[in-house]
């Protein structure tokens, strides 16, 4: 059985981040209600908090 790859479009990763940076709801709780794996979680806050301060982001152009 093999594992179907989702794809998460930037408004999506914008609002997770917002949840947890904005409203202090916790990683492990986001992730659980959403079924979301914790390590790209944890990306997509890196690259938001990078972008925030000005920097450029993470990832793919």
């Amino acid at each position: 059985m093999s594992k179907i790859k989702r794809t998460f479009d930037a408004n999506y990763k914008l609002h997770i981040c917002e949840l947890i940076r904005k409203q202090g709801l916790t990683i492990t709780q986001v992730c659980t209600d959403n079924s979301l794996g914790q390590s790209s979680v944890h990306r997509w806050l890196h690259q938001y908090d990078a972008e925030l301060q000005g920097n450029s982001g993470i990832g793919l152009p």
